[in-house]
């Protein structure tokens, strides 16, 4: 095996832990019951990984994203997501991407 191809197993494999903990995370019911530090620390993190390339990674984001904007004791940068939550959805989604670039053009 080649550095690279060590790299490349590496990586592929931390993005692997990465993704299995986000999704065990998502499915979580109470992560609205966080206290505000905890809160706003993983929003941050969600509202980060959320530019990555991988729709599987990004629907598992969005879907957490909504279950934390749910709070309101802090100051709560994403407090209107779950109001867009079919749309955020359906752009996470390579498939029903270009569907929603109307319903974006004309108001949703």
């Amino acid at each position: 095996m080649t550095e690279s191809d060590e790299f490349k197993l590496a990586r592929r494999t931390s993005f692997s832990k990465l993704f299995a903990f986000y999704e065990l995370l998502g499915k979580s019911s109470n992560l609205n019951k966080l206290n505000p530090a905890q809160s706003e620390f993983l929003i941050d993190n969600y509202l980060e990984l959320l530019q990555t390339a991988d729709d599987r990674l990004q629907k598992l984001i969005v879907s957490g994203l909504i279950k934390c904007s749910k709070k309101m004791d802090f100051n709560n940068k994403t407090i209107k997501l779950p109001k867009y939550q079919k749309l955020l959805e359906g752009l996470c989604d390579d498939n029903r991407f270009s569907e929603m670039i109307p319903i974006i053009a004309h108001g949703s």
